[in-house]
């Protein structure tokens, strides 16, 4: 069996790459991610630090609203991830989500390249202050479990040029200060510590691997996230009875009222427990393909929020004064050691490993948008943020810098832009095939020895005679442009073209050039077009195809059959300028020899034999029985209202909280 497959490169937003530059597709993992491996990469993302957080919140604003704050941005945190994976779907040429589309692309290809400078900068902003913070946090947690097995643990204070030690966890000290001058008794907070040194040499390898690559640290972080959890929920049950390890009077259901005094951490708390959107498009890279988006989004999404209400509510309860960090209650008297211990792996094993998938995020978008090469990305996105980190890591303007980024970025990034990207996809390319655009053909023989080329994926885009080269200006084309993927970096002029408007042809000129996605999909060498070398299809043959000039043909949506002797007719790709506008021809005139043997073209999913190809089912964030109540559009746009007005009132209340709080 000889195949044939024909494909696009990447939109430019994608980064495709021109033939002039360098080919940094080394830098990026493969489609290996499996279910399960999806499953526990997306389950570690969800979880991250918040956790440790709610039962305080629960404590204080009791069960209820809590619980329902939980619930409403697990919901809608999932819809945003599916609304972003179908963002990238439809996409002209990613059906398969065969090409490289990071977040900051996506942003680019709908938004133009203000935007998307704009969301390079927000975008790794927060990634790098939220994995800035983590690093912190990893640092000082390691520092204290040195301290707790040890007795001690040493730094290096580069202000003074010695080594100091400190025999207290961070816990200890009112205002977790663990490292003091040994002749004044000063607190000292120009130090690199013996934790911060461990916890860079474990990250920075790991993130300078790929993302596929960091899979059985993942695992490890998974398997570690399952037994410490565990371990957790039985102390809590025991600290909340009496007689049980742990307890002490004032312990148990009673501590969490159904609805408390303290209301303002909610908010701030539930969308921060779900700010992991933005990694969904570097894991939807390099999942297997055939692994159902929705599944792999809402299964952890929905186990993640069932382990934290029950974190929030069993840790409530088992302690009458619960600090803002549980593990801070978990590894101090009366805790077992076994608890105590488990508190210490918990961190590590959940926080740590979560720092190199940020980073290589980071690295992810800088490459694919060509900001750097994919050296500069790791040394920007993994190395650089620890050596910041360094000098700063004990001094609490750094963690208060990286909790306002939060603030002030996270909400709109995570839950706001995923939606607006997902309703632009929906108003530039409303059909379910609109987006649809590459093709894929197979070459099998026929019982009496000819070649029929069997349609696997066809459905395409047709712009009509429309062709644009990279700087964005139209250029006069005597093919058909199948691909729909002309769409060039300056998006400005993109933009104003895709309102559905067409340009009418000059008198005489019936090269009408249609533009943007407003055209109908139309369906291309469907199942059954034999072909042969020879002559010219008939003029019967030409009813069914709309044909310029030069003979290159626009299928209709009957399929065209032509008999022995006539011409073979094969999809290929023409490069038309650089590599960012590309076209589909239907070539005559080949010889039938050339169909044999494999001839993959970049950016599609030919890289797999014909029988591994696996076609991706669309991801239809907004599910069918949804559509009765409202249609995805309407739903798009009822979300971004919500999530516009959620963010810009938490940002409001945090501004407000820091003026009073420093007017008090």
């Amino acid at each position: 069996m000889a195949a044939v497959a024909a494909d696009q490169p990447s939109a430019p937003a994608a980064g495709a790459a021109s033939a002039t530059e360098p080919d940094h597709s080394n830098a990026f993992g493969a489609k290996t991610i499996s279910w399960w491996g999806s499953f526990v990469l997306n389950l570690n993302n969800v979880m991250g630090p918040a956790c440790v957080l709610l039962p305080l919140v629960n404590h204080q604003a009791g069960w209820l609203t809590p619980m329902l704050g939980l619930f409403i941005i697990f919901v809608q945190s999932s819809f945003a991830c599916t609304m972003l994976c179908e963002a990238a779907q439809r996409i002209p040429g990613n059906h398969n989500f065969a090409k490289r589309v990071e977040f900051c692309d996506l942003v680019r290809y709908y938004y133009g390249q203000r935007a998307y400078v704009a969301s390079q900068i927000a975008y790794n902003v927060s990634l790098q202050a939220s994995n800035i913070a983590a690093m912190i946090v990893s640092a000082q947690v390691l520092d204290d479990f040195i301290i707790h097995i040890f007795g001690t643990s040493y730094a290096f204070d580069y202000a003074d040029f010695r080594g100091i030690r400190a025999t207290v966890p961070h816990g200890a000290d009112p205002n977790g200060q663990v490292w003091f001058d040994p002749v004044t008794h000063d607190p000292v907070a120009t130090v690199i510590s013996l934790g911060y040194l461990l916890s860079m040499l474990l990250c920075i390898p790991f993130g300078i691997m790929k993302l596929d690559e960091n899979m059985w640290f993942q695992w490890l972080s998974f398997g570690g996230l399952l037994l410490f959890t565990g371990e957790f929920f039985v102390q809590f049950i025991m600290s909340s009875v009496p007689d049980g390890v742990g307890y002490e009077p004032g312990n148990g259901p009673s501590q969490t009222v159904l609805f408390g005094g303290n209301q303002g951490q909610v908010l701030g708390l539930a969308m921060f427990a779900y700010a992991y959107v933005v990694t969904i498009p570097s894991w939807l890279n390099e999942k297997k393909s055939g692994v159902s988006v929705n599944s792999a989004v809402w299964w952890p999404a929905l186990v993640g929020f069932i382990m934290k209400l029950l974190i929030g509510l069993l840790g409530a309860w088992a302690f009458a004064h619960p600090t803002d960090n549980i593990l801070t209650n978990l590894a101090s008297p009366p805790m077992p050691q076994v608890t105590r211990y488990s508190s210490y792996m918990w961190n590590l094993l959940t926080l740590v490993p979560g720092i190199p998938i940020l980073a290589i995020m980071v690295k992810y978008n800088l490459i694919t948008g060509k900001i750097v090469s994919p050296f500069m990305a790791n040394i920007l996105g993994v190395v650089l943020p620890w050596a910041v980190t360094a000098f700063c890591y004990e001094q609490q303007v750094l963690n208060q810098l990286c909790n306002w980024v939060a603030i002030l970025v996270q909400g709109y990034i995570n839950f706001l832009v995923p939606i607006m990207l997902y309703r632009r996809a929906l108003i530039e390319f409303p059909g379910p095939a609109d987006g649809v655009d590459w093709a894929r053909v197979r070459a099998l023989p026929d019982e009496d020895g000819r070649l029929s080329v069997k349609a696997i994926s066809m459905r395409v885009t047709s712009h009509e005679h429309i062709l644009v080269d990279a700087d964005g200006n139209e250029q006069p084309s005597d093919s058909a442009d199948f691909s729909a993927l002309a769409r060039a970096p300056s998006f400005g002029k993109r933009a104003k073209q895709t309102r559905g408007s067409t340009a009418s042809p000059a008198d005489g000129d019936d090269d009408g050039m249609h533009v943007g996605p407003s055209t109908p999909s139309v369906s291309l060498l469907e199942a059954g077009a034999s072909l042969t070398g020879g002559n010219r299809p008939s003029a019967a043959d030409d009813e069914d195809a709309s044909s310029n000039a030069d003979g290159v043909a626009r299928q209709s949506h009957r399929s065209q059959r032509l008999s022995h002797g006539e011409d073979v007719g094969v999809f290929d790709r023409e490069a038309a300028g650089p590599a960012s506008a590309r076209k589909l021809r239907f070539t005559d005139a080949v010889d039938a020899d050339d169909l044999h043997g494999e001839h993959p073209l970049e950016g599609g999913p030919s890289s797999e034999s014909d029988s591994e190809a696996v076609d991706e089912t669309p991801v239809n964030a907004v599910p069918r029985w949804m559509h009765r109540f409202m249609t995805p559009l309407t739903f798009a746009t009822a979300s971004a209202v919500f999530f516009s007005i959620l963010c810009t009132a938490f940002v409001i209340f945090n501004i407000v909280e820091s003026i009073a709080k420093a007017a008090s």
